[in-house]
């Protein structure tokens, strides 16, 4: 069955509804790539990279958090030679525009009782880490400036009080007798 159009030609049915279906597609294809190029609703963020140091030198390991006050902190882990590229939502996405404090925590588990400190503690709070950024445009060379003031890594005793109980969370008093090795 054909059906006549104003131009005087035919066309049969099945190519009139084949032709809309594909074009019907390909607007929603398009409407689909355009939402996710362009709908998201996130905060804008810009990327942003830089380094950290501690003296001059830079800090071989940790992590640093730019923490907005309306928004999601944005966290990037120091790399050994002091860089780190910083992540809100997505792998490197960023950190949001603004003027935000910052932290840096640098430290390792030497046992699960001690901890050595590679940054002072006071890095670790934006209350006391004196520490803040514009953020304002892209950029990859913000440079995160740290001083021990006259002090040097050291090593914290975390609590090493005795065993831990599971159950209650505070140190126990009385422990299971180890087995005897008697024969």
């Amino acid at each position: 069955m054909t059906h006549q159009w104003a131009t005087g030609s035919y066309a049969p049915r099945g190519n009139l509804l084949a032709g809309r279906s594909a074009s019907n597609c390909l607007v929603a294809c398009a409407a689909l790539a355009t939402c996710l190029l362009g709908c998201d609703s996130r905060p804008r963020r810009v990327p942003i990279a830089g380094k950290v140091l501690i003296d001059g030198q830079p800090l071989t390991k940790g992590f640093i958090t730019i923490v907005p006050n309306d928004g999601r902190p944005a966290t990037g882990q120091i790399q050994p030679d002091g860089s780190f590229r910083l992540t809100t939502f997505d792998d490197n996405d960023g950190c949001l525009l603004g003027t935000h404090p910052v932290t840096v925590v640098a430290n390792e588990q030497i046992t699960p009782t001690r901890m050595k400190w590679l940054a002072p503690k006071k890095y670790v709070d934006t209350g006391s880490s004196g520490l803040t950024v514009t953020i304002e445009k892209p950029r990859d060379d913000l440079m995160i400036e740290l001083s021990w003031s006259g002090g040097k890594p050291f090593v914290e005793d975390t609590g090493g009080a005795g065993d831990i109980n599971p159950v209650t969370g505070k140190p126990d008093t009385n422990p299971p007798a180890k087995p005897s090795t008697a024969p």
